[in-house]
Order: C-alpha cells, then structure tokens, then sequence
C-alpha cells in the first residue's frame, strides 16, 4: 500500500473538508457501495434538491482511494456529468472547481492525503492533480482535457457534446484530434448521466459503445467504461437498461 503510514480519510471527512458540511446519508451509502463492490449502480434514485451534482465528489474520492492503496484499478480517471441543462452545467463546473481548488490548495487535513494519492494518476511535470472543463453552446472547449491522458479529469457537458466526440465526430473538433477525443471519451470513463430523460437516444448510444468494447480479442488494464443514470424521474424504459444493478435511494 502506497504510504502505508498514513490513514486514508473517511468520505465524511474528505465531504466536510470539501463542502463545509456533512454528506446526507445516501452519498455516504452510495460511498460504501463503490468501497464494497469496486462499481457504481446503474441508477442513483436521488430527487432534486438532494445533492445529486455531489456524485463528482464521490467519484473523485473513489479514485483517490483506489490510488492511495494501489492495486488494480476500478475507479476510472475520467468524469463525464452529462446533462443537457446550461445552468447545470455551469454549476456543476463551478462546484467541481471549488472541489479542485480546495484539493489542490490544502496545507492541512484530509485533502492533503487526496492529493497525494491523486498525484500518483498524475503524468510527470504535471501538477494539477484536478482538471475541471464545461462544454456547451455558449462554453466553447478548452480542450486541455484531452491534452492528459493520465491524472483526474472532470468534465460537464451536454449529451451532443459527449456522443459527437465518442462518436469521432464532435462541434469543434479538428479532423486530426477528433481520435483523441474519442479515445478519450471511451476508455477509463464514468459517465454521471443526469436527467437522462431528455437524451434517450445518447443513452443508448453510449450503451452500444460499452458493447462493442465487450467485444475486444483484447483488454486494456484499465477500469471498464461505467455510465449511471441520475435523478428521481428516470422513466422505466431506462432504468430497465441496467437491470440486476445496485440501485441506491435517498432516505
């Protein structure tokens, strides 16, 4: 185990250090959950209003703590919150980058050791050990996700955005990189799908995608590609898709 001396955090301890507050009882749950079975459920049954933007933070911690303790990895790199909502977006972003900064500027406490284990993801000379990025109509791509193919990455967009790169295809991607960002979008990825009522297609689209990678003669060392619907109004033609699946409810 990597640092063995050092006790790593409990997810209430890192969810205070980053937000101020202690984690209601389902993102606690859900944490246990993805300790316990290294994989996220297909539905988190979670009303608005109830911190469901909070599943980046749960991801990130999941990484961190795969990494902190070595082995083979579950937790992917890559976060994709994909929601055809601007306004969620944009909060979204803005609450993954209180995230990123408060990780990547603690002296003390918890998030000392997430960015330690974080920084093992890392490639060298790099130190952001958080990149955060939002994409849509009025967000153009910075495109410096895609410049890092190791480290922790968030990124917030719209279902279009997402399928169209995954699809080597993407608005504003150059013929040359549009590899790059599917690649990217494909592999060592969880997709946080939230409100996915208003894109069924792209939800399947991503599902057909797992499957053709199902298919691969040979398999990277690398966390299968998960994706997780969220939201309390997710119609039954969806949630059907994962059946057998984990769900995890709000109390």
């Amino acid at each position: 185990m990597r640092e063995a001396v050092v006790t790593f955090p409990s997810f209430a301890e890192f969810f205070k250090a980053v937000t101020d507050r202690d984690p209601y009882a389902w993102q606690r749950s859900l944490a246990d959950h993805l300790r316990e079975h290294g994989r996220w459920p297909w539905h988190v049954d979670v009303p608005t209003g109830l911190g469901k933007t909070s599943c980046i933070d749960i991801a990130v911690y999941e990484l961190a703590r795969q990494a902190h303790h070595g082995g083979r990895r579950t937790a992917p790199q890559r976060i994709f919150h994909v929601v055809d909502r601007r306004t969620i977006i944009d909060s979204a972003v803005d609450h993954a980058r209180t995230l990123a900064q408060r990780v990547t500027e603690a002296t003390a406490g918890p998030l000392v050791t997430i960015r330690a284990a974080l920084s093992w993801l890392e490639a060298a000379g790099s130190d952001e050990v958080i990149h955060v990025t939002g994409i849509h109509g009025q967000e153009s791509d910075d495109r410096q996700w895609m410049q890092r193919v190791t480290g922790c990455t968030i990124v917030s967009l719209t279902s279009h955005q997402y399928v169209s790169r995954l699809l080597l295809r993407g608005y504003g991607v150059s013929p040359g990189t549009r590899p790059v960002a599917a690649s990217l979008c494909a592999i060592d990825r969880l997709v946080l799908f939230d409100e996915p009522h208003l894109s069924t297609q792209a939800v399947h689209t991503i599902l057909a995608t797992e499957r053709l990678q199902d298919r691969a003669t040979e398999h990277l060392e690398l966390p299968r590609p998960s994706t997780v619907l969220l939201g309390a109004t997710v119609p039954s033609y969806l949630t059907e898709l994962g059946a057998g699946s984990i769900r995890v409810d709000a109390d």
